[in-house]
């Protein structure tokens, strides 16, 4: 069933856009067909109940359904009758669509789409709403036929909910045909989505700079302008001169006080140079992703920075994919201070000795005598070689922090 908050939220949206006003109205038991999509892999989103807003996310616009018999094997929609169709998937190949997802993600509450209607002798309308639901009075659509010609009647624009629990097999939204026969086109161009704030890291930008206090020597790290960089604009320009030197970037608010135990998803995507590379004789110079975390207990007490590194170079003077620290596979992370280095052993994580996996080194610091809790976010370069580049799209958990030279966004993580 899809939450009440929705519900409303859709509401709202589709009176401002197409000036619906809607009353449920029972389909009838008799004319009601469900078309099986086939390929399309739905994946019903798992929506918190405390969700309040909801994201527009536009999209180049991509073909979800076509009904013609040169695009699909299923015919046209068939005249009193509710077919339902795929909005989440792999393919769409199989309604008639492109053979891609079209970019709509399976966290989709809605879709603004496109729609045509064609080939009809009688007038009527089309009608859609989120699978599984009531259908509306109201239409997204009205076509009439045009001198009886069978041509392209008349087209529309919308925005429905979608399925987002216990969904048909047949898909997320349905479509009833008013009167008669027709084919139908429907192309997405954007989805909503829960605009949810992050567990940990929230903040909008203002609590991101330079962390003076672990910035030494000749190091500098400054929001800029790059038209290459993988989310907008901008990104986090990093020059570090030399082996002695350091800085961090972060944020010392947003994250202050939150357990360690709370981090799941943790990566960005990194612009690296040949010198870079060169600087280490081949060997790993990547920037860090760092948190500085306060241990408790009888054991450890005080101050660390657990420090992500790659242990591979990306590829030199472009912008890497995204590289995923909490997934990756090899000992990347590692702690400072004297708890964790004297010896620095594979028990211990230390940054100095074998470092651990993400899942290792989070264990050792959510149980006693640990408990460690975070001071601050962001990333971190020095000392160990010099270093130029970029850095860019920090994701934390459910937020994705893009570097833009106006300040840091916090964009749901997709």
């Amino acid at each position: 069933m899809r939450k009440t908050i929705f519900g409303t939220a859709i509401l709202i949206l589709t009176i401002t856009t197409i000036g619906v006003a809607a009353a449920p109205l029972s389909v009838p038991a008799t004319g009601v067909t469900k078309r099986q999509a086939g390929s399309p892999a739905r994946i019903a989103a798992s929506v918190p109940s405390s969700i309040v807003d909801l994201t527009f996310v536009p999209l180049t616009p991509c073909r979800l359904v076509d009904t013609r018999p040169a695009a699909s094997a299923n015919g046209p929609l068939l005249k009193s009758s509710t077919t339902t169709f795929h909005a989440i998937g792999s393919s769409f190949a199989v309604q008639g669509g492109s053979a891609s997802d079209c970019g709509v993600p399976s966290s989709a509450v809605a879709i603004a789409i496109n729609i045509a209607m064609l080939n009809t002798k009688f007038s009527g309308d089309v009608r859609m709403w989120a699978a599984g639901q009531p259908m509306p009075l109201a239409a997204v659509g009205v076509f009439s036929p045009e001198n009886g010609s069978g041509v392209i009647f008349d087209g529309a624009a919308a925005i429905i909910p979608i399925c987002q629990s216990s969904c048909p097999a047949a898909g997320e939204f349905s479509v009833y045909a008013e009167n008669s026969d027709l084919d139908l086109t429907v192309d997405v161009s954007g989805f909503l989505r829960p605009s949810v704030a992050a567990t940990i890291g929230v903040g909008q930008g203002l609590n991101w700079g330079t962390i003076a206090r672990n910035v030494i020597g000749n190091a500098t790290m400054q929001l800029r302008n790059d038209g290459t960089a993988p989310s907008g604009t901008g990104s986090l320009e990093i020059s570090v001169g030399s082996g002695t030197d350091k800085a961090e970037f972060g944020d010392q608010v947003s994250f202050a006080g939150n357990p360690v135990s709370a981090l799941t998803d943790i990566g960005y995507v990194v612009k690296t140079t040949q010198e870079n590379i060169d600087a280490a004789s081949g060997g790993p110079n990547m920037p860090a992703i760092a948190f500085e975390v306060w241990t408790s207990g009888t054991v450890g007490v005080g101050y660390s920075t657990l420090n992500y590194t790659p242990t591979v170079n990306s590829t030199a003077n472009a912008w890497s994919g995204y590289i995923d620290a909490a997934n990756d596979p090899s000992n990347a992370w590692g702690l400072t201070g004297a708890a964790f280095n004297s010896p620095a052993t594979a028990a211990n994580c230390g940054i100095n000795g074998p470092r651990c996996t993400f899942a290792q080194i989070k264990a050792l610091l959510t149980t006693t005598p640990y408990n460690a809790i975070i001071i601050s976010a962001g990333i971190s370069k020095g000392r160990d070689f010099a270093w130029h580049g970029e850095v860019d799209s920090l994701r934390i958990n459910e937020t994705t922090y893009d570097f833009e030279a106006q300040g840091v966004r916090s964009l749901p993580t997709p």
